[in-house]
């Protein structure tokens, strides 16, 4: 018999009483690994006494309430999920400020080596470098609020011309 076998048969007497043979099987394989021998017994004694243990009282209608249980949780679970941003929402969060940052570092770095100058491009270059490893740095967690901000600075200005005028002696 192989640890496999072994565990098998522990599994199995937490279900049912072993029979003999089964019973002899695990000793014969506990005389061969005298190490383990503590372990098997601990679980076959402790088969035995939740085996003695009479039977808890249950409703009738447990395995429905089981069941409901299991359907709320089902349910409580798409909703969260449905409420968590999508894939592509996500992708969107997370690789649009990296990529607008790069972009705008290789626009700069562009313009500044194509400006004729004094030898002064490579100092430039120089400092877009240290902007770019500075830009890596950025959180896209502070664009977050991105769409919130856009949406606010596309709202009816005239309401606000209109206040202004109110405030104004």
């Amino acid at each position: 018999m192989n640890e496999l076998e072994l565990k098998q048969l522990l599994e199995d007497s937490w279900k049912r009483p072993l029979t003999q043979s089964e019973v002899g099987t695990i000793r014969d394989w506990v005389k061969a690994h005298p190490a383990r021998q503590a372990e098997v017994e601990q679980e076959l004694a402790l088969s035995g006494v939740i085996h003695r243990l009479p039977d808890a009282p249950v409703s009738s209608n447990f395995n429905s309430q089981v069941w409901q249980k299991i359907e709320a949780s089902d349910r409580a679970d798409q909703r969260s999920r449905s409420r968590s941003p999508s894939s592509l929402e996500s992708i969107w969060r997370r690789w649009v400020p990296r990529l607008a940052g790069g972009l705008a570092i290789l626009t700069v770095t562009i313009l500044v080596l194509k400006q004729p100058g004094d030898g002064s491009s490579k100092q430039a270059a120089s400092g877009l470098a240290a902007a770019a490893v500075q830009a890596e740095g950025l959180d896209p967690a502070m664009f977050e609020d991105f769409e919130a901000i856009r949406t606010l600075a596309e709202s009816d200005t005239a309401l606000d011309v209109e206040l202004l005028a109110a405030l104004q002696p």
